[in-house]
């Protein structure tokens, strides 16, 4: 469910049930009371009673609402279609209530603005739910200006190049923008039917370029020392791209920049600057000696910062070029410059004592190709740290002091909020905590004085509601036999927009972690609750592995999260357990694995409840009859991944299991299964064939044995790989559905959107209700052409 169905399916809290039945229930005489809380009656007309005050409190809030429901903007949902064809909008899928309001909201901005690309642009962000750049085509064809008119055209802002025109190819960035919303080359007319990159442009096309996923704020995070010198932004050791924050909601859609999408940061881009020399910034240094050499440069505007030094240090000694040319760069730079928007806004590190203390200068941090680390980099002497944003690896430059590096902030893609991601929380939805876990010791500004991991103690027995209040790494100190027991009501949880990185660190020989429950008591209930937490099992010492070749993969390595004792129910929300991979290499041969934590229950829990979340495998280890464990798994909106073939993602021998709405990366094997909209990569293979339902879900058929099947996609062999768009924890694209995959599949849910763990997001959906809207108000015999960017790519996006 996205967060704004959770919003609208939240119940009121008006008290109106409550009100309605006292109210009710007075009217009853007390003789009727009296007979109805003794045999035989007990209570049967005190039940009667709340069924009649339900419904007079639904009643009641359709009167107070009566008002509301004449405006757009605060109507319930039953009200839009009767709005909307008051100002004749069209009417969407019920799949889409957001764009469905808007549309209705919209209508009459929309017939005003009809065939302007400004239109179309806020009905991609309206109807589609996601940023976009709209290009008309016969603005990017070439053409021959003629002599009266070669001043008035206009000249790209990135790359300088004429419009129409010969590009300026010594421009390095123009390789980056070229098939983009941002293109400025000019480009032959390509009367192909749009193909990825082929058939952009002609003189009837408008190209409508959307960007699906979003960027994500961490705050805090611990990087990991992978080597001496070497360190990723990403607290497990992965390699993990970087985004910008993406604000292109507060500019107008036909003033959206590049740098205001939720995009992959690339080295181009943040390392691209824009200098002027003006007196204002020759005042923030306050030399005068620099004052009269740079005093004919006064009003210049410089391209890059190598430019700028091209001509500023001719005219400077050897002394004044080392002292000045760091605060120089930073006192010239443009506001605007795409270095100036991104850093400290993106991503912004800390070279000081307290994590509190101001982020580094712009000039001191800049982008490299770190693919192999040092090898070939030379930085300026300035430099204090370099950074690959394609992969979050990090590198000390010349200029690093002794003091710690924090992370201050960065922001990571995703196609929709599954996982422990930060996401914040509704105001209700958080209880007070019992206690909050130490972030770290702190210094004289109460910024903390050091990175991390931070060591804490979680209290014997574990109970009550502990949270985290930070980004930070922590690491627990262990129990005897690595068990945290007598958990009664416990809920371990992070604040709002935190998201902690919990990594345990048992010994190498056995990576077991295992959650025990109080013995049971009359009246109690036992629980468990983890919520926001990402939680990896990783052994005090991992020796790396020597692969034969560089594109082999690390051997799978096992963790076990291990519940045990008698809960009635465990419930994991917005929680990633580790599904393993391997560190960043700085070997190509040499490979150490992030161990997979695989969820395996040896106890009873009648209920598991998974929701919003990615994990492991999920294992039934316990197959006594006597326990009846667990009584019910619940899966949703999550995925499930097992990345060793050999073994099964989800496995039950009693356990009855429910799929809605996720994605499983494996086989399964479980006694019943209840599943719809959503996918199985692997073998699906029930005990009970007899009982259960497969509907509006896929898996393969090879060695498969199904439940009862209604409206399911069931092709002869296994689910293949490309289908996907990437199966690596971590990435933006992780279980996307890529192009390739079989429209079965990408429209075949109970809502018509794609099955899987994005079922609910319904983007499928939105993207047919976009094009149906761009094409009524597009100018007739103009054709839009929709193109959905790719992260893992510069240029080129599917069409």
């Amino acid at each position: 469910m996205s967060q704004a169905q959770a919003r609208l399916s939240t119940p009121p809290r008006d008290g109106y049930e409550a009100y309605y039945a006292e109210k009710l229930w007075s009217w009853v005489p007390e003789v009727y009371r009296t007979l109805d809380a003794n045999p035989p009656a007990n209570g049967a007309l005190r039940a009667l009673i709340e069924i009649v005050a339900d419904e007079a409190a639904i009643l009641r809030r359709d009167v107070d609402r009566l008002w509301d429901d004449q405006a757009i903007e605060l109507c319930d949902d039953w009200a839009v279609a009767y709005l909307g064809a008051l100002v004749g909008a069209r009417p969407l899928s019920r799949a889409d209530p957001r764009g469905t309001r808007l549309a209705a909201a919209r209508a009459i901005a929309y017939q005003r603005r009809k065939g302007t690309p400004t239109v179309i642009g806020m009905a991609i962000r309206d109807i589609g739910g996601v940023e976009g750049v709209v290009v008309e085509a016969f603005r990017r064809l070439a053409r021959f200006p003629h002599r009266l008119d070669i001043d008035a055209i206009a000249r790209g802002t990135v790359t300088g190049s004429p419009g129409g025109g010969f590009v300026r190819l010594k421009q390095p960035r123009i390789g980056g923008l070229i098939d983009t919303g941002f293109d400025e080359a000019a480009h032959f007319a390509d009367p192909r039917r749009l193909r990825g990159p082929y058939g952009r442009y002609g003189l009837r096309k408008v190209n409508l370029h959307l960007f699906a996923h979003f960027a994500q704020q961490v705050d805090l995070p611990t990087p990991q020392q992978i080597a001496a010198q070497r360190f990723t932004l990403d607290p497990s050791g992965r390699d993990v791209p970087l985004f910008q924050r993406g604000q292109a909601s507060d500019r107008p859609p036909d003033a959206i920049r590049e740098t205001d999408l939720p995009i992959p940061i690339l080295c181009r881009r943040f390392n691209a600057t824009m200098h002027e020399i003006t007196a204002e910034a020759l005042a923030v240094i306050n030399d005068p000696a620099l004052d009269a050499a740079l005093a004919p440069l006064l009003g210049e505007h410089f391209d890059s910062a190598a430019a700028l030094l091209r001509n500023v240090n001719p005219r400077l000694t050897l002394a004044q070029s080392t002292a000045f040319t760091a605060p120089l760069l930073d006192a010239t730079l443009l506001s605007d410059a795409p270095k100036a928007l991104l850093w400290d806004d993106s991503l912004a590190l800390i070279n000081a004592a307290e994590s509190t203390d101001p982020p580094v200068a712009p000039s001191a941090v800049t982008a490299a190709n770190l693919d192999d680390w040092q090898a070939g980099i030379v930085l300026a002497p300035y430099v204090a740290l370099a950074v690959d944003p394609d992969s979050g690896r990090m590198i000390p430059g010349p200029a690093l002091s002794a003091q710690p590096v924090f992370v201050s902030r960065l922001h990571l893609g995703y196609f929709d909020a599954i996982g422990a991601i930060g996401l914040r929380h509704e105001p209700e939805a958080l209880p007070a905590p019992d206690s909050t876990v130490p972030a770290g010791p702190t210094g004289a500004h109460g910024g903390f004085t050091g990175p991390g991991p931070v060591a804490i103690n979680l209290p014997a027995p574990l109970t009550g509601i502990r949270r985290f209040t930070t980004s930070r790494t922590y690491q627990p100190s262990l129990p005897a036999g690595r068990n945290f027991s007598g958990i009664t009501e416990t809920r371990l949880d992070a604040a709002d927009g935190a998201r902690p990185y919990v990594r345990y660190r048992p010994d190498a020989g056995n990576l077991d972690i295992t959650f025990t429950a109080a013995p049971p008591a009359l009246g109690e209930r036992r629980s468990l609750v983890i919520d926001g937490l990402w939680i990896g099992i990783v052994a005090a010492a991992i020796a790396p592995e020597v692969l034969a070749h560089a594109s082999d993969f690390a051997t799978p390595v096992i963790a076990r999260l291990i519940l045990d004792g008698a809960f009635d129910e465990v419930s994991l929300r917005q929680v990633t357990l580790d599904p393993g991979g391997e560190r960043a290499r700085t070997d190509p041969l040499q490979a150490v694995a992030l161990p997979l934590v695989r969820l395996e229950i040896e106890g009873q829990v009648d209920r598991l409840l998974i929701e919003r979340s990615i994990t492991g495998p999920i294992w039934e280890t316990n197959a006594d009859p006597a326990l009846c464990n667990p009584g019910r798994i619940e899966i949703c909106d999550s995925i499930v991944q097992a990345i060793d073939d050999a073994l099964p993602a989800i496995q039950t021998q009693l356990a009855e299991v429910r799929l809605a709405r996720s994605t499983v990366f494996g086989r399964i094997e479980v006694a019943r299964l209840y599943a719809t909209d959503s996918i199985i990569a692997g073998r699906t293979r029930v005990t009970d064939s007899q009982h259960g339902c497969f509907r509006y879900s896929a898996t393969g058929k090879t060695g498969a044995v199904l439940p009862p099947q209604f409206e399911a996609f069931v092709p002869e062999e296994w689910l293949p790989e490309e289908w996907f768009l990437s199966q690596c924890f971590g990435d933006p694209d992780y279980a996307v559905l890529s192009h390739t995959a079989r429209e079965a599949i990408t429209t075949g849910g109970e809502n018509g959107a794609e099955m899987g763990a994005f079922n609910a997001r319904a983007l499928t959906v939105a993207r047919a209700e976009l094009e149906r809207q761009v094409r009524d108000l597009l100018p007739v015999g103009q054709t839009p052409q929709f193109i959905l960017e790719n992260p893992n790519s510069d240029s080129e996006g599917e069409s």
